[in-house]
């Protein structure tokens, strides 16, 4: 005896389509660079580089070079994608800096993309002190400080 499914519910018209773009192999969000920002910021629909100060510890450098995990679909029914984790590590005690969150750009490091604050700031002063990262993206509903 053959099973009978019922189809598959997809909320969003634009959703349904943006999936099948995903796992078509098509990038979206043609990000490349990951970034640290010192302090909190605050991100709405007018955010650009100079809403943010990027780190300046001893070390740092931004990571690029990512790629995006497989979508799926979380216990809300909301699309989410993740990225790879980022480790973010001083190598002296000069310069040190709160970090608030991370951001990410283009390759030439002149678009904004999104931006993230993390719960609580991250001290980076020490030979050591380590920041991680892992950027994410979350339909319908995107995280604080989405897109601009």
């Amino acid at each position: 005896m053959s099973q009978v499914y019922p189809p598959l519910w997809i909320p969003s018209q634009v959703l349904r389509i943006f999936l099948q773009a995903i796992l078509a192999g098509f990038n979206p969000f043609p990000s490349k660079n990951v970034h640290l920002f010192q302090g909190p910021t605050i991100f709405d629909n007018t955010d650009n580089l100079s809403q943010v100060t990027e780190a300046t510890f001893q070390g740092y450098a931004l990571q690029s070079a990512f790629n995006w995990g497989t979508p799926y679909f979380d216990g809300a029914g909301q699309l989410v994608m993740n990225a790879g984790i980022f480790a973010f590590q001083a190598t002296g005690p000069g310069n040190p800096n709160a970090i608030g969150g991370w951001y990410i750009t283009d390759a030439a490091n002149t678009g904004f993309n999104w931006g993230w604050n993390f719960p609580e700031l991250v001290g980076m002063a020490k030979n050591g002190d380590t920041c991680i990262a892992q950027p994410f993206f979350i339909w319908p509903q995107q995280p604080e400080g989405a897109f601009p």
